[in-house]
């Protein structure tokens, strides 16, 4: 029994040993990164990914009402159209609510139906809230959306 100890002892020490060495060799080489010296070369062959083209919301077009009631509840139908020559998915849209002066009552946002629209597609979208009795007019704008690259 006194010889099995001994051995799971010196295998202990051994991995106690080896895990030491290691993370003596991960603090040097930190040190040595950090405040070493390196050829320029090194540094420049480090390569930055390429920026991500910004999103242009112009090339998303929201074509509504198709049909839409207000009265106590706004329900609005209506279709995205993509128009960016690639692939969008998850566009939101953001609906707000305007009383007769103008001033903005209340707003909420929905998804379109489709996920992923391809170029030249359209998605449909339906909307529904309560709203207020004073509720006169709304708007229906694009809130977000992803294009395909960047998801590469």
């Amino acid at each position: 029994m006194e010889n099995n100890f001994k051995t799971n002892r010196r295998k202990y020490v051994i991995w106690i040993g080896i895990i030491a060495v290691a993370v003596i060799a991960v603090v040097l080489i930190s040190l040595f990164l950090h405040f070493g010296n390196f050829p320029s070369s090194a540094i420049a062959a480090t390569s930055l990914p390429s920026p991500t083209p910004t999103k242009d919301p112009s090339c998303i077009f929201i074509m509504y009402p198709s049909n839409f009631t207000i009265n106590n509840w706004l329900t609005i139908e209506g279709k995205i159209k993509n128009n960016c020559g690639h692939l969008i998915h998850d566009v939101k849209l953001q609906v707000t609510i305007y009383d007769v002066a103008g001033k903005e009552i209340k707003s909420d946002w929905v998804y379109a139906e489709t996920t992923n629209i391809p170029a030249g597609e359209e998605s449909d979208f339906k909307f529904s809230m309560r709203v207020p009795y004073n509720s006169k007019k709304f708007s229906v704008e694009l809130l977000d959306w992803y294009d395909w690259y960047e998801w590469k």
